[in-house]
């Protein structure tokens, strides 16, 4: 599918949807994530956040793209459901923009799920228009 749909995406950013708010604002939300990562080298020295998180590195080069999530909150049933962002500048999505925009999308659904960690996303082919749809990979 090219080199604008790579296989894996933000595979080594860490992030947990447990407990977390909506965040208004991208700064607000890329620091939470920074936070995130030198908090995670206590338990694991090897972790670089500068290696890891690259908020401002283009992750992925289309204005539109769809990720299937799962969602299996305690009480319902669990299900994938999906949603499509949009980039800013209607060409490509970096790092930081595209976490911010599917945490904010998906936050209500997600935050009490048993499988909360954010392990990336995997490539699962195009939608309608040649829109590519990801799968985020869970972790629990």
């Amino acid at each position: 599918m090219g080199e604008a749909f790579p296989e894996h995406l933000l595979d080594e950013t860490l992030w947990d949807f447990a407990s977390q708010p909506a965040f208004t604002s991208r700064a607000e939300f890329m620091a939470a994530v920074l936070r995130h990562h030198r908090e995670a080298q206590e338990y694991a020295p090897d972790i670089r956040p500068e290696e890891s998180w690259r908020p401002d590195h283009i992750a992925l080069r289309c204005p539109r793209v769809v990720v299937r999530y799962y969602c299996d909150p305690p009480g319902e049933e669990p299900s994938w459901r999906e949603t499509e962002l949009v980039s800013d500048d209607g060409s490509s999505f970096t790092d930081g923009e595209l976490l911010y925009k599917l945490h904010n999308a998906i936050i209500e659904e997600v935050r009490d799920n048993g499988h909360r960690w954010f392990e990336g996303l995997g490539l699962e082919g195009l939608a309608r228009a040649g829109i590519p749809v990801y799968r985020l990979i869970p972790g629990s």
